[in-house]
This record gives structure tokens, C-alpha cells and sequence, in this order.
């Protein structure tokens, strides 16, 4: 009797009824892929919210949408990485606070030229003072010669004595000269040149009186109104 071949092969004769799932296996490597990147990623930021410091970025370049970054690198991704450093900088950056900066910079420029300015008019203004002053000294020194001579009292040697001039002369009874005051006015030539509010006698006037009208009477009359003391003193 014949024995009859069955139309399904045993399971023994037939292929392994699992084919392997290459489709599946390449789903589970790219999940993998991706977890390992968001992990990765994950703890990327966190190191970068923590460190305020952290001044290095790590530049992959423009990512397209749903392109999935491999976990690592290849060699020749690795080597065309670029890094770029983040500096700082070290003066304000907000332009509000650059114009306020530049503002302030200008101000404190004009501030010291001013001050500068004012520093030289005063000094300026100083010299002028003490130049005139200098000047008004060395001019009264010239009348109290002068008055030294006129009113005052002299050596042996006939030299007028520092210091000795009378500017009242003609107010006491033992000067009994014509002339009166430390300069010696003529009284015509006293009235003549003595402002109204001024005494009607030279010697009641006080000494800054009587150089003031001798400054009067030199600039019309000259250094021979006072014709031998000024010769003997050598202003003429």
C-alpha cells in the first residue's frame, strides 16, 4: 500500500514560520537613536541653565524638520563641527544705556573745559589786580618822595628824610608858610582842582586826597608845579 505525501509538509519540513523583521528592527534602533539624543539634549540644557558662566556653544548647524541627530557623530561630521566662543562684552550694550554713557562722557568734557576756563579768568583776573595794585603802590611812593621833600624834614646833606611828610601841614600856628598839605598846594591852585565835597584846606585833607588832586595838577602844570623838590628827586 502506497503511502500518501500529505499536502502540507510536516512542521519539521516546513521553513521557520518567524521570518526575522528587518522593518522592525530598524523602528527600534531609530527609538533608541532618538532617546539617547533627547537624553542627551536634556542634560546639555541643564548643564547650560546652571553654568551662567558657560561661554562655549556648540554650533551642529541649521537641523532640517523631523531630521533625526545621530547620537554620536560620525568622524567627518565630528571633524566639520564648529565652535564658537561667546564673549561678553565689557562695557554696556543696551543703546539706551550707550547714549546715556556717550551723553555723560560729553558732559564731564565740557565740566572740566569750563572749569579750566574759569581757573585761567580768574588767575588772568588775579594778575590784573596785582599788577595795578603794584602800580598804584609804586605811583603813591612817588607822591610820598615827593610830599618827604615838600613837607617832611631833611638831612645835613640836604636829602629829603624818609617818612617825615606833614599832610597837615598848614593847620598848626609854627607853619605860618603860604603853602599847605604835604604836597604843598598853592591855595588858588587847591580850589581850582579839589572836587566840591573836598575841604577848602589842603592840609584838612587826608593823604589820598591830596595825591588825587597832585595827579590833576601834574597832568596840566607837569613836574614844574613842584619846581625844586621834582628836579632835586630826579622826575625831571
Amino acid at each position: 500500500m502506497r503511502r500518501r505525501t500529505p499536502a502540507i509538509p510536516p512542521a519539521s519540513f516546513r521553513p521557520s514560520a518567524r521570518r526575522p523583521d528587518h522593518a522592525g528592527e530598524r523602528r527600534r534602533a531609530v527609538v533608541r537613536e532618538v532617546t539617547t539624543v533627547m537624553v542627551l539634549v536634556v542634560g546639555v540644557a541643564t548643564v547650560l541653565a546652571f553654568d551662567p558662566a558657560a561661554d562655549d556653544v556648540l554650533d551642529l548647524g541649521p537641523a532640517s524638520s523631523g531630521e533625526v541627530v545621530p547620537a554620536v557623530l560620525p568622524a567627518a561630521a565630528a571633524a566639520s563641527t564648529t565652535v564658537r566662543a561667546v564673549t561678553t562684552p565689557s562695557g554696556p550694550t543696551d543703546p539706551g544705556a550707550l547714549v546715556a554713557a556717550r551723553e555723560q562722557a560729553v558732559a564731564d568734557a565740557e565740566a572740566q573745559l569750563a572749569a579750566e576756563a574759569e581757573a585761567a579768568r580768574l588767575a588772568e583776573e588775579r594778575a590784573a589786580q596785582e599788577a595795578a595794585a603794584a602800580a598804584a603802590a609804586e605811583r603813591a611812593a612817588v607822591w610820598d618822595r615827593l610830599a618827604d621833600c615838600e613837607s617832611g624834614a631833611w638831612d645835613r646833606d640836604g636829602h629829603p628824610i624818609p617818612g617825615t611828610a606833614t599832610w597837615d601841614y598848614g593847620l598848626h600856628p609854627s607853619q605860618d608858610g603860604f603853602f599847605q598839605g604835604g604836597l604843598q598846594f598853592h591855595p588858588v591852585t587847591w580850589d581850582e582842582f579839589r572836587d566840591a565835597d573836598m575841604p577848602d584846606h589842603a592840609g584838612s585833607a587826608t593823604r589820598s586826597q591830596q595825591i588825587a588832586i597832585a595827579e590833576r595838577v601834574l597832568d596840566a602844570q607837569g613836574w614844574e608845579a613842584w619846581p625844586v623838590c621834582s628836579k632835586k628827586l630826579g622826575y625831571r
